[in-house]
C-alpha cells in the first residue's frame, strides 16, 4: 500500500519517488512511466486523460499551486493583477506571457473571484488541500482564485512536456 511521506520528507524531488516493480506510484503510472522491468531509452510521449486528472486533483498538484499562488501574492515588488500574472507566467514556463495568455488569466481570475467571493467554504476547503500548514496571513477566497491560475498554468501542455 502506498503511503504519502509526512513532513518535510513530502517535498522531496520526483527523482526520490518511491518506485518498485510491483508497484508503481500512482502518478507515474498515470503518465505511462515503464515499469523498469527493462531498459527504456526513449519514452513515447503520453497524452492520456487519468494524467490530465491527475494533473487536476491530485493534493500535491494542489498545493504546488497554491504555493506558487501564495509566493506571488507575497511579493511586494509585484502591484496588480497583470504583474503577478505576468510574473507567474515566467516562474513556470520561463519566458514572458503574451498579451493574450495575460488577457485569458485575467478573465478566469475575474470569474474565480466571484465564484469563490460568494462561496467562502468553497476557498476554504480547496486552500486547506494538501499538508503544508494553509497560510494564515492571506484570506482563503482572495488566494483560491490565485490557486485557480496556477492550476492552469501548471496543467498547461507547454509546462508538463520536455520539448
Amino acid at each position: 500500500t502506498y503511503v504519502a511521506s509526512k513532513g518535510p520528507d513530502q517535498f522531496r524531488r520526483g527523482v526520490y519517488t518511491h518506485w518498485q516493480r510491483q508497484f508503481l506510484h500512482p502518478a507515474l503510472l498515470a503518465f505511462d512511466a515503464p515499469s523498469r522491468e527493462e531498459c527504456t531509452a526513449d519514452r513515447p510521449r503520453s497524452n492520456t486523460p487519468l494524467a490530465a486528472l491527475v494533473l487536476l486533483h491530485d493534493p500535491a498538484q494542489i498545493e504546488a499551486a497554491r504555493a506558487l499562488a501564495d509566493a506571488t501574492l507575497m511579493d511586494a515588488e509585484l502591484s496588480g493583477d497583470r504583474a503577478r500574472i505576468g510574473s507567474m507566467i515566467t516562474r513556470v514556463l520561463t519566458r514572458p506571457g503574451r498579451e493574450a495568455e495575460v488577457e485569458v488569466l485575467s478573465r478566469l481570475l475575474k470569474k474565480h473571484r466571484a465564484e469563490f467571493a460568494a462561496d467562502p467554504e468553497s476557498a476554504r476547503r480547496l486552500v486547506a488541500i494538501g499538508q503544508h500548514p494553509t497560510p494564515k496571513r492571506i484570506d482563503p477566497a482572495d488566494l483560491a482564485p490565485w490557486i485557480s491560475v496556477a492550476r492552469t498554468l501548471l496543467n498547461l501542455h507547454e509546462t508538463i512536456t520536455r520539448n
